[in-house]
C-alpha cells in the first residue's frame, strides 16, 4: 500500500456525515452555516436532496470552446461551503480525476526520487502547510470535498502541490501605449510538470462570494486556490518561481542565503485572498508584505483601473515591491548580460528575461493579441507548458489554451471569455 493511498479513499455511502437535526430544523441550521446539521442522517433522503438543491440551484456549468479546447467554466455562489460544495458535485468525475492524477503522480516521486529531502517533502509538506489555511478555505475545501464523494485530506492535497512541486514561468504586462489598440493587457504563460495530467480537466472557476469581490480564477476541477487570475476590480495576476531573482537579490545586498519553508500560507491560497478581497495594489502590496509566506515567488500584478502595474520578489523573510523602472534593475541583476529598455507601462518577469524584452521592443506599439498568441507565447513558454492565458483588462475579456497530453498549451487553440457577461450572470440569477 503506498503512503498516500488513505488519501484516495471516497465516502460510499453518502458524502455527509451529519449528526441528528435539532428540532428538525433543517433550514434554520442551514442558513446559519450549521452545515454539519443540516441534513437528515439517512443518505438520499428527500430533505437531504431538497436541500442540496437549494445550493445547487445558485450555480451552473458551461462549456466554451470546441473539440479537445473545450474548457468547462463553473459559475458559484455564496458562502465559502456552498461555492466548494457547488464546484464538487457538479464536477464530481472531474475533481476526482484530478485528485487521483496528483496523488498518483506523488506516489511516482517518492518512488523515484534518491533525494531524503524531497521524499520528506511530498509525503509530510501538505500536513505543514495544511497548519497555516485560513478557516474560509477549510470551509470550501469541506464542501468541495462532501460534493465530490471524498476524504478532506484528498482535496487538501491537491491545493498543496504548488508549493511543494515548484516550477519557472513567464509574467508581462503591457500598457496601452504598447499595444495596437490601446488596450492594457497581461500574458500568464504558466509552465509546470505536465505529468499531473490536470490538463486533462481544465476549469474557469467565476464566483461570486458571500463575501468581497467577484473573481475568476484559471485553474482545474478541485482546484480552489488561484495561480492565474483576475477579478471584477481588474485587479490581474501571475506568480513565477523566484530562485534567481532572490538569490540575486540577496546576493547583491549581502543577505545570505534565500529563506523558504513551508511553515506559512499557500501561496495559490494567498492570491485568491488578493482577487476576492482587494481592490487596488496599494491593499495587494499590505497582503502580501504581511502573509505568511513560504517559497521564493516573483509576482506581477496589475491593476486595470489606474493602468498601472507592479512586481513584487519574495521568499519566507525578503519582501521588495516594485515598480516598472526599479524592476529592471532587479532583471538586470539576475540576467546581466541583457540590457534592458525602459518602454512605458511594461513590467515584466520569467525564465528567460531577455527574450521577453526583446520581444515587447521591436514590437512596441504594435502588440495584440494574435502576436502574442502567434509569435510572443510559442517562444517564450517552456517545455512543460501547462496553460496560458491573455486578460484584456481594458475590454474585461479572456483567451485562455491549455495543454493537451504532452502537446504544450502555446501550440494549442485559445478559448474566449467575456468576463463582463459572466459577472453578469449572477446579478440575474441571485
Amino acid at each position: 500500500m503506498s503512503l498516500l493511498s488513505v488519501l484516495r479513499r471516497v465516502t460510499l455511502a453518502g458524502f455527509l456525515t451529519v449528526t441528528p437535526l435539532i428540532d428538525g430544523c433543517a433550514y434554520l441550521n442551514y442558513f446559519t452555516g450549521n452545515y454539519a446539521q443540516y441534513l437528515n442522517e439517512q443518505p438520499g433522503s428527500q430533505e437531504k436532496r431538497e436541500l442540496e438543491q437549494i445550493i445547487l440551484s445558485k450555480a451552473k456549468v458551461e462549456t466554451i470552446g470546441e473539440g479537445k479546447d473545450k474548457i468547462r467554466v463553473l459559475y458559484a455562489q455564496g458562502t465559502p461551503y456552498e461555492i466548494g460544495f457547488q464546484h464538487g458535485r457538479l464536477l464530481r468525475e472531474e475533481v476526482r480525476a484530478n485528485v487521483g492524477n496528483v496523488l498518483n503522480l506523488a506516489d511516482v516521486m517518492i518512488a523515484k526520487s534518491n533525494k531524503p529531502e524531497i521524499k520528506e517533502k511530498i509525503r509530510n509538506g501538505a500536513k505543514t502547510l495544511a497548519q497555516h489555511i485560513p478557516e474560509h478555505f477549510k470551509e470550501e475545501m469541506k464542501g468541495l470535498a462532501d460534493g465530490a464523494g471524498m476524504t478532506f485530506e484528498a482535496v487538501q492535497f491537491l491545493q498543496c502541490i504548488g508549493d511543494i512541486v515548484e516550477h519557472g514561468c513567464s509574467n508581462y504586462v503591457l500598457s496601452e501605449n504598447a499595444t495596437e489598440n490601446k488596450e492594457m493587457l497581461q500574458v500568464r504563460i504558466l509552465d509546470f510538470p505536465l505529468d499531473l495530467e490536470v490538463q486533462r480537466n481544465p476549469l474557469i472557476l467565476v464566483v461570486n462570494p458571500d463575501k468581497g469581490n467577484p473573481y475568476a480564477t484559471i485553474g482545474w476541477a478541485g482546484f480552489i486556490g488561484t495561480v492565474t487570475g483576475l477579478n471584477k476590480e481588474r485587479i490581474a495576476l501571475g506568480e513565477m518561481r523566484g530562485d534567481n531573482a532572490v538569490k540575486a537579490y540577496r546576493k547583491q545586498n549581502n543577505l545570505g542565503e534565500k529563506k523558504e519553508t513551508l511553515e506559512g500560507m499557500l501561496m495559490p491560497f494567498l492570491l485568491r485572498d488578493v482577487l476576492q478581497f482587494d481592490t487596488n495594489l496599494e491593499q495587494v502590496t499590505e497582503r502580501l508584505k504581511n502573509a505568511e509566506r513560504t517559497n521564493c515567488y516573483v509576482y506581477v500584478i496589475s491593476d486595470g483601473k489606474t493602468q498601472d502595474a507592479k512586481a513584487y520578489i519574495t521568499d519566507k523573510e525578503l519582501f521588495e515591491e516594485y515598480n516598472e523602472q526599479d524592476f529592471l534593475k532587479a532583471l538586470s541583476a539576475v540576467e546581466p548580460e541583457t540590457e534592458f529598455a525602459n518602454m512605458g507601462g511594461t513590467v515584466f518577469g520569467g525564465h528567460n528575461n531577455g527574450l521577453i524584452n526583446n520581444k515587447i521592443k521591436e514590437n512596441y506599439g504594435r502588440i495584440n493579441e494574435d502576436l502574442l498568441k502567434q509569435d510572443f507565447n510559442p517562444a517564450l513558454a517552456m517545455k512543460d507548458n501547462l496553460q496560458i492565458s491573455i486578460y484584456n483588462l481594458t475590454n474585461m475579456t479572456l483567451q485562455v489554451a491549455n495543454a493537451e497530453g504532452k502537446q504544450k498549451a502555446c501550440e494549442r487553440n485559445y478559448v474566449f471569455l467575456d468576463l463582463n457577461k459572466a459577472f453578469d450572470w449572477f446579478s440575474e440569477n441571485r
